[in-house]
């Protein structure tokens, strides 16, 4: 268990009638509030009929009260509301500053329409559900992961949902936060380097996915856990929870660690970087330990634990740049995935890894412009993306300068 020197308070974010209320009056474990129901109980009207002077003057009340309990709290509430024009956000800085854990509901849009439709609500095409959503996601990401904050996408149709949100709360499942700043201080107590190299694992160090070839039955969807990519704390555990009871794991990740097949190119241009080099793994700590100790480059591997206490997520992978940044490190890093990318975006130098395909989602991600580079051994190259020819020769400049 995770020593916590707070109380949590956990939000729930979600579109109408995605059953956050439902979903928070099941967690028998934790005091729980839904805003909508204290606004009512506080509001001589219908908080709807406020003027926004009027609801915001209200919610700062209910925020207020939020901040000010000193227990773990889950309160269900929303960030925008159906307006003329689209949708308006009620979220504010204050909600922000409130909350340690973000979770957002979400459900395929059609069942979001039809639960709406149920509600008495105005019926809702596919195309607005999706737009509402995907801004309320996009901007409460952007929101957790420039305050440091955990972000989870939840679905709530997988068994044992209720089991994750317990876990947060008596703190044996870690947050993203809490995992990063862990990972963080392994690897600043394992070197005095000034320059951190991080990589991942799956399908940058090697082109296929070594932890999916680890001869184990498949006992969940990965592609509709995954989906839209949803690569939150949430997603990782949803998987790796069902490694715990598998026969014969450490004995199966060994034999498949040694049947590894590396980028050789990418191992030895790697290995001309003066620095510490970690793979941050969003698979198996365990078997990418076993398989690092065969490329002779890495140092250090972390990623999620045999238990599914502690799990890499996109979210991790960032924080872990950032922790090593405010450690006074410079990092290099890279990737293919879109769960690689805000770990890239945060490093000094970040590089796409593409090997016999680019991943359609990372260059949509890029097409509009990026820092990232690319070294010119990709076998398949992201367009728009600078081309280097070799990762080492990219960072030397900055190498000299460091070690000035």
């Amino acid at each position: 268990m995770f020593p916590r020197c707070y109380d949590m308070r956990m939000v729930l974010y979600g579109l109408p009638c995605v059953a956050k209320a439902e979903i928070v009056s099941r967690m028998d474990f934790v005091e729980h509030i839904s805003e909508s129901e204290w606004l009512g109980t506080h509001s001589d009207v219908d908080p709807s009929e406020l003027a926004p002077e009027d609801l915001g003057d209200l919610r700062r009340r209910f925020i207020k009260e939020i901040k000010d309990h000193r227990e773990n709290i889950a309160v269900d509430t929303c960030f925008s509301i159906p307006s003329e024009d689209g949708f308006r956000t009620v979220f504010t800085d204050d909600d922000a500053g409130c909350f340690d854990v973000f979770i957002y509901v979400d459900l395929a849009a059609d069942l979001i329409r039809d639960s709406m439709e149920r509600c008495d609500r105005t019926r809702a095409s596919i195309e607005y559900i999706e737009s509402w959503r995907d801004s309320e996601i996009s901007e409460l990401q952007s929101v957790c992961m420039a305050l440091g904050k955990e972000f989870i996408i939840f679905d709530p149709k997988y068994d044992a949902s209720l089991e994750f949100l317990r876990g947060l709360f008596d703190g044996s499942i870690l947050t993203a936060p809490q995992v990063a700043r862990i990972a963080a201080d392994r690897i600043l107590a394992a070197t005095d380097s000034r320059v951190i190299l991080i990589s991942d694992g799956d399908k940058t160090l090697t082109d296929y996915d070594l932890t999916r070839s680890l001869d184990v039955p498949i006992l969940i969807d990965l592609i509709d856990v995954f989906e839209r990519d949803r690569y939150t704390t949430f997603q990782f555990w949803a998987v790796y929870r069902l490694y715990r009871n598998i026969p014969d794991l450490d004995q199966r990740k060994r034999r498949t660690a040694e049947a590894a097949v590396f980028n050789r190119a990418l191992l030895d241009d790697l290995g001309q970087i003066d620095s510490y080099r970690v793979v941050v793994t969003g698979g198996n700590e365990d078997l990418w330990t076993y398989a690092a100790a065969r490329t002779g480059v890495f140092g250090m591997v972390v990623g999620a634990d045999t238990e599914a206490h502690r799990n890499m997520s996109q979210f991790g992978k960032a924080l872990i740049v950032r922790y090593l940044h405010d450690a006074g490190r410079y990092v290099i890093a890279l990737g293919d995935e879109v769960v690689d990318l805000r770990m890239l975006e945060e490093a000094d130098r970040g590089y796409l890894i593409a090997h016999l395909k680019t991943n359609p989602s990372v260059q949509a991600a890029v097409s509009g412009g990026t820092n990232l580079k690319q070294p010119s051994s990709n076998e398949a190259l992201f367009d728009g993306v600078q081309v280097v020819g070799s990762i080492h020769e990219d960072a030397a400049a900055d190498m000299d300068a460091l070690m000035g």
